[in-house]
């Protein structure tokens, strides 16, 4: 892992909370022309931001003999290198529409990369069961 995602990683981020959204601001922020492309960049990659990086440290906390399941390392990785894609765009003038179109590929990449999590986790936790005859409340 860069040294600088990992000090972000130990840093400021997961010690930020997300910002807290209403249904009412989710269907206000739906409606076309309510919300400028670049004021809805600047919103995402600060809150993505800091939700990615909130995930990655909660999965660098999951027991030891469920990370060394293939599929746990496969998840940790996947949102691991999302984070990292993500704040590559740090920086980066929103006013530029190759800036945001390279934005919207990064959210569309991320949600077909994050589609399979659950299925992935819960048969890493069946590996763990099976491979080491130990149920999830044994994993320390």
């Amino acid at each position: 892992m860069e040294t600088s995602v990992k000090d972000k990683l130990d840093g400021y981020l997961p010690n930020i909370s997300p910002t807290p959204i209403s249904i009412e601001q989710f269907l206000i922020m739906g409606k076309i022309g309510a919300i400028k492309e670049k004021d809805s960049f600047i919103f995402l990659l600060a809150e993505m931001s800091i939700r990615l990086a909130h995930t990655v440290v909660d999965l660098q906390r999951i027991p030891d003999e469920l990370k060394e399941m293939d599929d746990c390392q496969f998840i940790i990785n996947k949102y691991t290198n999302s984070f990292e894609e993500l704040l590559e765009f740090n920086g980066r003038d929103p006013n530029e529409s190759q800036v945001l179109e390279m934005f919207e590929k990064f959210l569309n990449t991320f949600q077909a990369r994050q589609a399979d999590t659950v299925p992935r986790m819960a048969n890493a936790c069946m590996d763990m069961i099976s491979q080491r005859g130990m149920g999830l409340d044994d994993a320390t």
